[in-house]
């Protein structure tokens, strides 16, 4: 917008610039808001407007200009009144500050009823002076487009104040937006609006170390111009446009991926403490079945053998799903110490076959 001859022009024409004073600013080459900017000395909320009434004439042609095309000119002359006034303030007390990015707002925000009072204060050199007092007023900066726009008009408002040229801060304003634009690395998180601001206030507290002796131009020497050069390439400012690793939702992805593992790992356990409970009760029901063949021993010779009991129960299940152990005598050959379903000393009286466990032997599931 700045660089654009056809914006100018349709700007000129909305704020009443007539089609005479138009081509009269073609003539001097004043065709874009950037070369109006430095058409004059002038700033707003100077005493002196000298340089604004000489402007005036030579666009209008008639010396003095009538009231009412000194009021055009001076509208179209400065894109941003508050902003300039705010660093050319910086400018005149050779003491650099950071400019808020919500204090880079537009001229058609001012013109919405935006108001400024004068007030007295003090300057570097103690000499006291007339400066305008502006309320607060925010900018707009919620794309990237809109805080291109902000940082450009606060490009601008250094440029005229003769700190540091337009061409050099818009190099750092390209770097943010780049930076705040580009597609992370796989496994980082884009740049947050956040670390972009961060990033711009470390520029300038490197910028203020670095301009110790002050910003004020002498003899064609900005200091800015060089701190700024430094701070663009400063580690301490480039950290802060670095992607960080893992965005937020990554963070949650993770976190909810080891939930999942804990619950994975605490079924297992439980499975496995199941699983060991039932082989202990197989165990328990083997040694009592040994127990009880060798019980006959010694009730006549060469009448028993003392051997062990096959079980026809191969693929059975000695346990209930709960682990609790089921009696073998009821599924073998019946067992009169409890009712069916019912539990006895060897265990409960339901069927063994795997996933039946209802109230009848292993002999008697339906359909057999």
């Amino acid at each position: 917008m700045l660089d654009s001859e056809a914006d100018f022009e349709d700007r000129a024409t909305a704020i009443g610039i007539s089609t005479a004073e138009l081509a009269q600013l073609k003539v001097l080459n004043y065709n874009t808001f950037g070369r109006l900017a430095f058409a004059a000395n002038y700033v707003p909320g100077q005493a002196d407007d000298a340089p604004l009434r000489s402007l005036a004439a030579s666009i209008v042609g008639i010396d003095p200009a009538p009231a009412d095309r000194m009021a055009v000119v001076g509208r179209i002359r400065v894109e941003s009144h508050r902003l300039i006034d705010t660093v050319y303030q910086m400018a005149e007390e050779g003491q650099l500050r950071y400019v808020k990015w919500e204090d880079c707002a537009k001229r058609d925000q001012e013109l919405m009823g935006f108001k400024t009072d004068p007030i007295w204060r003090p300057d570097s050199n103690g000499v006291v002076k007339e400066v305008r007092w502006a309320e607060d007023m925010k900018a707009d900066f919620t794309t990237d487009l809109k805080l291109r726009l902000a940082l450009q008009r606060r490009s601008l408002a250094f440029d005229q104040s003769r700190l540091v040229d337009y061409e050099d801060f818009k190099k750092w304003t390209q770097i943010l937006i780049e930076a705040y634009t580009s597609s992370p690395p796989s496994g980082y998180g884009r740049i947050s609006l956040e670390q972009v601001h961060r990033a711009d206030l470390e520029l300038f507290k490197h910028m203020m170390r670095s301009a110790r002796g002050g910003v004020k131009v002498l003899s064609g020497i900005q200091p800015m111009k060089t701190a700024l050069q430094q701070a663009i390439v400063a580690p301490e400012v480039r950290l802060c446009l670095q992607p960080l690793q893992g965005s937020t939702r990554q963070r949650e992805s993770h976190d909810e991926d080891a939930n999942k593992v804990k619950k994975l790992k605490a079924a297992s356990s439980d499975n496995e403490e199941r699983l060991k409970r039932q082989i202990q009760n197989l165990q328990g029901q083997i040694k009592n079945l040994q127990s009880g063949g060798s019980a006959g021993k010694g009730r006549g010779k060469g009448k028993t053998k003392n051997k062990l009991i096959r079980m026809p129960l191969i693929g059975m299940s000695p346990t209930t799903e709960a682990g609790e152990p089921i009696c073998f005598d009821f599924n073998l050959s019946g067992c009169s110490k409890a009712k069916p379903g019912d539990k006895c000393p060897e265990g409960y009286h339901t069927c063994m076959r795997p996933g039946c466990n209802e109230a009848h032997s292993q002999k008697q599931r339906p359909g057999k």
